[in-house]
């Protein structure tokens, strides 16, 4: 992406096999297009695993984003200039031979 970006993840275990993230660059750095973009990002990757219709990211009662449909599922966002990034971690309870328990409709 570019040789000046520093970008990590943390988890509270040596295991990041459920811990999912993404960043990329956006063409508007203003503090509502960054905001929007991030959550857009997210709720994509979001819906490759989670098959409801109109997933929903809101805020929690302590202030952090998160997936409504999934039990209030904590997602992180960051955004810098023009990079924005999310990272979120799906429940190895609700994974099951590396597929999302949820099935696409149909």
């Amino acid at each position: 992406m570019a040789d000046d970006v520093i970008f990590s993840v943390a988890n509270n275990t040596n295991c990041f096999q459920n811990i999912y993230w993404g960043i990329k660059v956006i063409d508007d750095d203003s503090y509502q297009t960054q905001s929007s973009e991030v959550r857009k990002f997210a709720l994509n990757k979001l819906s490759e695993y989670f098959f409801e219709e109109d997933l929903q990211i809101e805020k929690s009662l302590a202030g952090w984003p998160v997936l409504v449909q999934e039990n209030d599922l904590p997602i992180s966002f960051a955004h810098h200039g023009k990079y924005i990034s999310y990272s979120f971690i799906i429940p190895a309870k609700k994974i099951r031979n590396n597929d999302i328990l949820h099935h696409h409709p149909g």
